[in-house]
C-alpha cells in the first residue's frame, strides 16, 4: 500500500465524525462479534488447559470490531478472564490512534484492565505477527482496499493456529463514481486512479462464489458466506461524510 494512502486514511480518521458511518460499522461489527463467539471464542477462553487466546484485528479502522467483541465478553461474564490478548492493527497511524483511544475508553467504562489491548501499525497485506500464533482473526471492510488481495490472503492465513477462525467483512456492491473525487482528498491520489482502483476493490464481493473461490484458493477451509442487508441514511452534503455515500447501497458479508 502506498504511504500516501495510509496518510489519507489517517486524515479521514481524524476528520470524519459521521454518526451514520459509525452506526454502519458498529452494526456489522456487532454481527461479526457474534459470529466469533459462535465459533468458539469464549469456549476457548474457558478451556482451563488452553493457552492465551490471541485475537488479531486487521485494518481495524476505529476499532469497532474489537470493541464489540469486548462488549460480548462483558455480557457473557468472560471479560475478567486474563488469558486473552487483542492485537489491534491498521496500516494508517491515525486509525491506530483512534482505535486505541476508543478501546481505552471502553475498558475504563467497563472497569477492565487495558493490559490485554495492544494497538500498533501493521500492513494487513504483510502481517508481522508470528506465524501460527493467532486463534481468531477479524477484518471488517478492509480487504476490499487491499492491493494484490489474492497474495495478501495466504499471508493472513499463515498467522492462524491450526483450527483458527477468520471473519472477513466486505461490501457486496457500491456505486463509487459519484463520490470518488471527494473521497480522493483523504487518500491523496488522483481521481482518475482512484475511480479505477475503488471500482476494482469494492467489487470483490460481488459474487458469493467468487469470495469462496478466493478464500479457498488462499488455503482457507470450511468457508461460509453470510449476507446481511441494512439501509442507512447517509448525509452526503457534509464533506467529511463523503465516503459514507459509498454505503447508500450496502450489503455486508
Amino acid at each position: 500500500m502506498a504511504e500516501s494512502s495510509a496518510k489519507g486514511w489517517g486524515s479521514y480518521s481524524a476528520t470524519n465524525d459521521s454518526k451514520s458511518v459509525s452506526d454502519m460499522l458498529l452494526l456489522f461489527s456487532r454481527w461479526a462479534s457474534h459470529i466469533l463467539i459462535d465459533e468458539g471464542f469464549v469456549a476457548k477462553l474457558n478451556d482451563e488447559h488452553g493457552a492465551t487466546t490471541e485475537f488479531l484485528d486487521v485494518a481495524c479502522g476505529w476499532g469497532y470490531l474489537s470493541m464489540e467483541l469486548i462488549e460480548r465478553l462483558v455480557e457473557l461474564n468472560s471479560a475478567k478472564n486474563d488469558r486473552y490478548k487483542f492485537l489491534v492493527t491498521d496500516y494508517a497511524e491515525g486509525m491506530v490512534h483512534s482505535a486505541r483511544n476508543n478501546l481505552l475508553q471502553l475498558c475504563e467504562a467497563k472497569q477492565l484492565s487495558n493490559s490485554f489491548v495492544d494497538c500498533f501499525v501493521m500492513d494487513g497485506c504483510h502481517p508481522t505477527v508470528a506465524p501460527n500464533s493467532i486463534s481468531f482473526l477479524g477484518c471488517m471492510f478492509g480487504i476490499m482496499f487491499f492491493p494484490e488481495l489474492d497474495a495478501a490472503l495466504p499471508n493472513l492465513l499463515s498467522t492462524l493456529q491450526p483450527g483458527g477462525v477468520a471473519v472477513f467483512g466486505t461490501w457486496k456492491e457500491a456505486d463509487t463514481a459519484a463520490v470518488t473525487e471527494a473521497f480522493c482528498r483523504f487518500l491523496s491520489v488522483e481521481a482518475t486512479e482512484a475511480i479505477a482502483e475503488l471500482r476494482r476493490f469494492l467489487s470483490i464481493g460481488g459474487s458469493r462464489d467468487d469470495m469462496v473461490e478466493r478464500l479457498s484458493k488462499a488455503g482457507f477451509v470450511d468457508v461460509r458466506v453470510e449476507e446481511k442487508e441494512h439501509l442507512f441514511d447517509i448525509d452526503c452534503h457534509r464533506p467529511q461524510s463523503s465516503v459514507g455515500c459509498l454505503l447508500q447501497r450496502l450489503y455486508g458479508w
